[in-house]
């Protein structure tokens, strides 16, 4: 089935009745009925209450009802759909649309009935929108989310409340923070004037990265750039108008090989402007994404923090989507994977493939998949040698291990010691427990343990 003209026809009635296009949710909302999901389905996979998408399902109904003079409901809506898509019609509400058509093939790819990839419109012309001028061109599409209703809902409160004006989300490779991130974009968009969306990664310079974004909020396109002054002059960008700047793959901006959070060559200005946009006044947020924690983070009134942690129950929706066998093994193997949803997502391929779906037989030979294999050796090259050895202590013992013990086994300066171990804390690699209220132990996931002493093994 093609969902295309189905969509082009529904959104046509939307912009018509209110000046908006179909939003991320309405998408999928409407994809979902096409192929017999439930409310509570669409939610579990995007990420919403079932709540929210009955009440968004509800006023989408209720538009197209309007509009057509025909009682349109869940129950009847595909019939419908269906029934119109090819009537008398509707192929000149889509071609009337053509205008918008490639954003449409840009956002959404269909490759079966099962499996829908949505991303929020990706024109990178500032005036698609005449509501909001978005550049959400590198913004990656979303897929599936699961299980961060509570977290996503705080951010969008942070954001709305017009409070805070820097979000810094937080957490290690592959725990969700971009895919919330796209999340949240959908919640808050329609509260802003500009939304940008930039990945750190594609720029070679902070001044680079600047100057693109100071192009895209510039709607005279006259003016020519102070390159010893851009931080201000995006400040003032975001005085003038209500922004919502996302700057993704914080941790780019970081050496490797070096204790976390020192800047690479060309990016040191980037502390700057996040310290303007915390403590001089403006109506915009900016939203940092890192693996990595920033050395210089300080929480005040104007930012907020969040640290992503593991999944837990919600995770096991990743199994039941690729009919994973074994159900009461699927708690050992979030363990095994610290929650991570991306890991778990790679493990489980592994099961399709190598096991016939049984998570038993992959869990007793203690597999690590080549794609997360690399993932993990990347994380390993990053580190520092100092964080290296703290690693491989940690990694050699089963339980969680005292700071007053890390400093018997390695001959360190305890100053040096201490870096090394919070250098580990800001890359999100270790877990911190309160021994008691004089001491701390720490530990890390039981899939980085395994890999550490694999690495170790294969050295000797």
């Amino acid at each position: 089935m093609d969902f295309l003209p189905i969509l082009a026809f529904v959104e046509k009635i939307v912009y018509t009745a209110t000046g908006k296009y179909l939003n991320l949710i309405q998408k999928q909302i409407i994809l979902g009925t096409m192929m017999d999901k439930s409310y509570f389905t669409i939610a579990e996979e995007i990420g919403y209450s079932d709540g929210y998408i009955k009440d968004e399902g509800s006023k989408l109904w209720k538009i197209m009802s309007d509009n057509l003079n025909k009682k349109i409901t869940k129950s009847n809506a595909k019939s419908r759909l269906k029934s119109w898509e090819f009537h008398e019609g509707s192929h000149q509400l889509y071609l009337d649309h053509s205008h918008h058509s490639n954003s449409l093939q840009n956002s959404i790819l269909v490759n079966n009935y099962n499996d829908v990839n949505i991303a929020i419109y990706q024109d990178q012309n500032p005036s698609a929108s005449s509501s909001n001028p978005c550049d959400l061109s590198q913004m990656p599409a979303l897929k599936f989310c699961f299980g961060r209703e509570n977290e996503l809902s705080i951010l969008a409160e942070a954001i709305l409340t017009g409070q805070y004006h820097l979000i810094e989300i937080t957490g290690l490779t592959g725990i969700g923070k971009t895919t919330i991130g796209v999340q949240l974009v959908e919640r808050v968009k329609d509260n802003f004037d500009y939304i940008i969306w930039r990945n750190l990664s594609f720029y070679s310079s902070w001044k680079e990265l600047e100057s693109d974004i100071i192009k895209f909020l510039n709607t005279n396109n006259i003016f020519e750039l102070e390159q010893d002054n851009l931080n201000y002059q995006l400040i003032n960008y975001l005085q003038k108008n209500k922004c919502l700047v996302i700057l993704d793959q914080g941790e780019t901006l970081f050496q490797e090989g070096q204790i976390s959070g020192i800047y690479r060559s060309g990016y040191e200005d980037c502390e700057q402007f996040l310290y303007y946009s915390t403590n001089l006044e403006h109506q915009s947020c900016v939203i940092f994404v890192s693996d990595i924690i920033r050395k210089s983070l300080t929480q005040d009134e104007s930012s907020y923090f969040l640290k992503l942690e593991g999944l837990q129950e919600s995770a096991k929706e990743i199994f039941r989507m690729a009919n994973l066998k074994e159900d009461e093994k699927w708690s050992l193997l979030i363990d095994q994977y610290g929650g991570n949803p991306l890991y778990l997502k790679i493990a489980t391929q592994s099961i399709k493939t190598l096991f016939n779906n049984q998570a038993s037989s992959f869990l007793n030979y203690k597999i690590i998949p080549d794609e997360l294999g690399d993932i993990l050796l990347k994380q390993w090259k990053s580190l520092s040698k100092l964080e290296q050895k703290v690693m491989r202590v940690i990694s050699q013992e089963e339980q969680d291990i005292t700071l007053e013990n890390l400093l018997q086994n390695l001959s360190e300066h305890p100053s040096s010691l201490f870096k090394a171990i919070q250098s580990l804390l800001r890359r999100n690699l270790l877990l911190e427990k309160l021994e008691d209220e004089h001491s701390c132990a720490f530990n890390t996931l039981p899939i980085i343990k395994q890999f550490i002493n694999e690495l170790a093994s294969a050295e000797v």
